[in-house]
């Protein structure tokens, strides 16, 4: 097991509706620095259990007229290659109809966003299933909410999206520091696109119980603290 020391602030244990036991809360301040860059230049696969709290509404990010949460990735944002997943709405909290959880991945100046609307996002304080897709070899990005595909685009297999930032989870997507308010558990990372079958058997077992071993995973059960664990590490 390695041990990889974070910058988080602070962070507490909570009881989790999904297969994860623990998970950590982000404040809209606290947020995880891995320190490293995952190779992500072929297919790659990116998951994690996400609940979103509705305190989000009062700490807007990325300035006037969009929220922009970033939840777990490296990169893919503000012109850095890399792929990621982010909460996104409209600044008008009243108005739910376009609260999303998007996918993006990234080739210098090439962004391909994949988005899923959820107007529960900001209200129900539900815990849901993320997978974000890039297979290479297909040319697509495929986005999987509770072990259902929602959406699929073309993501042309020419481009690389070698990372310009360390992998981080809940930080700011365009500058320092940490937007996301809620919690987040089991993060994971594949260097292969991940099947459909895959999508529903991560809904009900553990990344590392899918008899697909993960390229690195961070089940962020410590709780509070100013490390985590990466229980496999491919850096």
């Amino acid at each position: 097991m390695k041990k990889t020391t974070l910058a988080i602030l602070a962070a507490m244990a909570v009881a989790s509706a999904a297969m994860a036991d623990t998970a950590l809360y982000f404040d809209g301040n606290t947020y995880i620095d891995i320190g490293t860059k995952f190779a992500l230049a072929n297919s790659v696969s990116l998951s994690a259990w996400v609940r979103v709290s509705p305190t989000i509404t009062v700490n807007p990010p990325i300035g006037s007229g969009y929220y922009g949460c970033g939840i777990v990735g490296q990169g893919y944002f503000g012109g850095a290659t890399g792929l990621g997943f982010y909460i996104s709405s409209s600044i008008n909290t009243a108005d739910t109809s376009d609260d999303a959880v998007t996918g993006q991945v990234r080739n210098s100046g090439t962004a391909v966003n994949i988005s899923y609307k959820d107007p529960t996002l900001f209200t129900a304080s539900e815990w849901h299933h993320y997978l974000l897709v890039r297979d290479k070899t297909a040319g697509k990005m495929r986005l999987y909410v509770d072990g259902m595909r929602v959406n699929e685009v073309d993501f042309a297999s020419s481009y690389s999206i070698s990372p310009n930032f360390n992998f981080a989870i809940a930080k700011n997507m365009a500058g320092p520091g940490g937007l996301f308010r809620g919690w987040i558990a089991d993060v994971a990372i594949w260097a292969e696109a991940l099947t459909a079958t895959d999508a529903n058997f991560l809904t009900q077992k553990r990344p590392t119980s899918i008899g697909k071993t993960p390229y690195a995973f961070f089940p962020l059960d410590e709780g509070t603290g100013s490390s985590v664990s990466n229980t496999i590490s491919g850096a």
